[in-house]
């Protein structure tokens, strides 16, 4: 029984990290859209002014 137990806790463990390691490569992802639009952005608005 105090086996089971230790291997539930690795397993519940193991899916926290998993769920972690995808919201850290959501936001990053994300983060990267957002940098790349606001460049964009930026471009565009610089050249309208030219």
């Amino acid at each position: 029984m105090k086996r089971f137990e230790n291997d539930n806790a690795l397993l519940r463990a193991a899916i926290w990290a998993n769920r972690i390691e995808v919201l850290i490569k959501a936001s990053t992802t994300l983060a990267a859209i957002a940098a790349f639009l606001t460049g964009t952005l930026v471009i565009f608005i610089n050249w309208s002014y030219v």
